[in-house]
C-alpha cells in the first residue's frame, strides 16, 4: 500500500509539473499557482486517510490542497478557498479518478465552473471563487496505472 501511495504522489507531481512547465513559458508560476487534488471521498475515514497521506507526500514548490467530491470534508469549494487564501492566482486541478470519462468528472467540471449545465441530480455546490482553473484528465492509460494495480 505504501508503494501505491508513493506512486500516486509521484503521479500528482508529474501531472502538475508537466502542465505548469508547458504553459509557464519562462514566467515564474511559483507563488501564483496552486494544486487542487480532487478525489471522490468516503464516509470511511480509513480510506480518506490513505488519500491524505498520498497528497501529503507530494513534493512540489506550490501550495497543494485536497478536495473531496462528496462524503467528507474538505469539499472542493473549501480546498479552492484555501488555495485562494494562500494567494494563488490560478489553479491546476488534478483528479484522482481512473477514467476521464466518468460521470464524476462532469460533476467536477460543473463544480469548478468549467461547465454550465448541471450533469446530475446530485446536490452539487459550485465554487465561490472566480479564479482560472485548469482541470487535468484522470489517470486513464498513464503508465503508473498498471504499477498501482500490480501493487
Amino acid at each position: 500500500m505504501k508503494k501505491t501511495l508513493h506512486m500516486i504522489a509521484i503521479y500528482i507531481a508529474i501531472t502538475f509539473l508537466c502542465i505548469t512547465t508547458s504553459y509557464a513559458q519562462g514566467t515564474s508560476v511559483v507563488g501564483t499557482t496552486g494544486v487542487l487534488v480532487i478525489t471522490h471521498g468516503s464516509p470511511e475515514s480509513s480510506w480518506n486517510r490513505y488519500v491524505r497521506w498520498a497528497v501529503d507526500d507530494v513534493k512540489v514548490p506550490f501550495p497543494v490542497e485536497l478536495g473531496y467530491l462528496e462524503a467528507t470534508s474538505p469539499d472542493i469549494n473549501d480546498a479552492v478557498n484555501a488555495l485562494v487564501s494562500k494567494g494563488v492566482k490560478k489553479i491546476v486541478a488534478v483528479p484522482l479518478f481512473i477514467s476521464s470519462f466518468s460521470g464524476h468528472m462532469e460533476e467536477i467540471k460543473y463544480i469548478l465552473r468549467l461547465k454550465e449545465n448541471k450533469p446530475s441530480d446530485e446536490d452539487l455546490k459550485r465554487i465561490d471563487a472566480t479564479i482560472p482553473i485548469s482541470l487535468k484528465r484522470g489517470i486513464d492509460d498513464h503508465p503508473f496505472a498498471v504499477k498501482i494495480i500490480v501493487d
